[in-house]
């Protein structure tokens, strides 16, 4: 339930245990490495030699699934989110690797990707030359033929169509064999004797030589080519049955593939640390209360050969990473934290202030029975019964929550899907709105209070309790004399009353103002930064405005709900309509919920991050890393 206090470690082994130790701290997972200080040991940082082999294998492993995954059996959605994903240990995974020739299956899959795709060239050349072969069609000689004529010559090729009249000499013979408006393709026989006229016409006319080669008859090269299309598709046919063979190898290479990633992330972790010729120098972070298992696996490798310090982080360090820890419930709402940012090392973790809150802000804004119990049952059934990571977990159990909270709400509400189930509520949203108004501003005024709190708190923890009476007791004065103030002129309250109030009122601003610009040493310039910091009363007034939002939302998605309903009333509950109704109800209700719960994710996560994380919270800490890569295809567990 709070930021888990790290300790600093400097770990010297010998070069031999390296390899095993970091093996070992992979399945320890809670460190968190920090590059060495090379030139404070007058060590040489280093690279390690196998990480480009490890990097070609992820690379090739990745292209090869890639290209199977086209060919791979497709699973129903149901249960593909039903079994998940595999789990291995890091020995499981690392002798399955060993155990699997998956090298083979790679070479293979990539000469068949090169014959494909080579075939495919192949068959787009020949597409290409049919296309060039198809207007000399009616062109029925080749070019053995046109050289084994003795008299005349052939000349065969493209002419600009405005030019045909050129060719209209009594020494010219020409046959148009195709003709579009801007060129045509023409087949010019002259004798011999004429060929400098004939030449010389030619030239005038713009007349181009066909480059194509005749050596046969074109029907025949276009035969040929239509051929070798159908033998090169039959050829890629049969690479693609194969390809579909070896779709049953993914499971196999993506567990492979996770392997060569773990194998990585240990290489570039090592290029950090600092090396002698025999000597290895590891700095990290760990959690304090992992110490001593973090020793058991460094002893269980080296025995007693090694050399370690560890040192419990001062809270005012900057250094130390975050790793939040908390209950079941509050787990759950820890990434809404995140999702802001990480708390610094010397602050609260905010997450069980905040996952009450969220929780409460999330039901008043949805408040519908019905919708919040198809949101318990519907992330309960996957939570029970779906082979899911511990990340797609929390979040299903995120709003496995928050169900319950919609449920209370909507039962509050007297809301089941809107409909007129006679069920009376606490309060009646369609005429007790201010009633609603009312008692979000209460909430929104709890909140606030409660934000200013955990500042007192920690002004208090770091030995500051009068920064923590200026700061936040004479503002919990301020704003609870004003609200007294204007409640007593609605309710008659008693004078003397009235009076004790204002004067508490009045002095506790006089406090703000002396104190709110204490930090500055002019007089002149604290007084005035005293009275700007009592001008943040209407920044409060405002905060509690944005909380009316909880009203408006939840009778926003009411209304909806509502008028779907009476749209299915207007349609009529007939044998001839009823399947409308139906259609109308199940679809209106599912834009409403889909709708609803948008809205209240992010207005909710409005109200954590600007009212309630503007009074005390800064963030800026940076996340502990587990020593683990994030896993794209399996689950890791640790070894036992």
């Amino acid at each position: 339930m709070a930021i888990l206090n790290m300790s600093r470690f400097n770990l010297i082994v010998f070069e031999h245990d390296k390899k095993e130790i970091l093996n070992s701290l992979q399945n320890f997972r809670e460190v968190d490495f920090r590059q060495s200080d090379i030139k404070e040991f007058g060590y040489d940082n280093f690279l390690s030699s196998d990480i480009e082999e490890i990097e070609d294998n992820i690379f090739k492993l990745d292209q090869v699934i890639k290209k199977l995954r086209k060919y791979e059996k497709a699973k129903g959605a149901l249960k593909s989110l039903k079994d998940g994903q595999k789990t291995f240990t890091y020995s499981e995974l690392k002798e399955f690797t060993k155990n699997h020739d998956f090298k083979k299956v790679v070479d293979e899959v990539t000469k068949l990707q090169f014959d494909y795709d080579a075939n495919l060239k192949t068959i787009e050349n020949a597409r290409i030359k049919i296309q060039d072969y198809t207007p000399l069609l009616e062109l029925d000689i080749s070019n053995k033929e046109i050289h084994s004529l003795k008299q005349v010559f052939c000349n065969i090729g493209m002419i600009p169509t405005k030019y045909l009249s050129n060719l209209e000499n009594d020494e010219i013979y020409y046959e148009v064999i195709n003709k579009t408006v801007k060129e045509s393709l023409v087949c010019i026989v002259s004798k011999n004797n004429n060929k400098d006229l004939v030449k010389e016409i030619l030239r005038k006319s713009n007349f181009n030589k066909l480059s194509l080669s005749l050596e046969k008859k074109p029907c025949e090269y276009i035969e040929e080519f239509n051929k070798e299309i159908e033998e090169k598709t039959n050829v890629n046919n049969d690479i693609v049955e194969k390809f579909k063979q070896y779709a049953d190898d993914i499971e196999d290479l993506e567990v492979c593939y996770e392997y060569y990633c773990n194998e990585k992330l240990r290489e570039i972790k090592s290029e950090g640390f600092g090396k002698t010729d025999e000597l290895v120098v590891l700095e990290g972070f760990i959690p304090t209360e992992k110490e001593n298992e973090f020793k058991k696996q460094i002893e269980d490798v080296c025995s007693n050969y090694y050399y370690l310090t560890m040192e419990k982080v001062a809270k005012t360090s900057n250094d130390a990473p975050i790793k939040l820890k908390n209950g079941k419930f509050s787990d759950a709402f820890e990434g809404l934290v995140k999702t802001y940012s990480m708390p610094s090392y010397n602050e609260i973790d905010p997450t069980p202030l905040v996952a009450p809150f969220y929780w409460l802000f999330f039901g008043m804004m949805v408040a519908d029975f019905g919708y919040g119990l198809l949101v318990t049952i519907l992330s309960g059934i996957v939570l029970k019964t779906c082979n899911l990571k511990e990340a797609m977990r929390k979040n299903v159990k995120f709003f496995f929550y928050l169900g319950f909270s919609i449920m209370l709400w909507g039962a509050i509400y007297g809301s089941y899907f809107s409909l007129p189930l006679g069920i009376p509520g606490l309060i009646n949203p369609t005429t007790d709105y201010n009633t609603i108004l009312k008692l979000s501003i209460v909430i929104g005024l709890i909140h606030v209070f409660v934000g200013l709190g955990a500042k007192a708190y920690m002004q208090i923890r770091d030995g500051k309790p009068l920064d923590a009476f200026y700061d936040v007791g004479l503002w919990y004065l301020t704003l609870t004399t004003v609200i007294l103030l204007l409640l007593g002129k609605y309710m008659g309250f008693n004078p003397i009353a009235m009076k004790v109030i204002k004067y508490i009122m009045i002095l506790s601003m006089i406090g703000i103002i002396l104190t709110g610009g204490r930090e500055v040493k002019n007089i002149g310039g604290r007084i005035g930064l005293g009275v700007y910091s009592l001008y943040g009363i209407s920044g409060y007034m405002g905060d509690l405005i944005s909380y009316a939002r909880l009203m408006a939302l939840g009778l926003s998605g009411g209304f909806i709900a509502l008028s779907v309903n009476q749209i299915c009333a207007m349609v009529g509950f007939k044998p001839a309509t009823i399947i409308f109704v139906i259609i109308i109800f199940v679809f209106g209700q599912t834009f409403n919920i889909l709708l609803s719960l948008l809205g209240a994710y992010v207005h909710s996560a409005r109200l954590i991050y600007v009212e309630f994380f503007g009074k005390f919270y800064e963030g800026g800490g940076k996340e502990f890393k587990d020593f683990k890569i994030d896993e794209k295809y399996i689950n890791i567990k640790e070894d036992k």
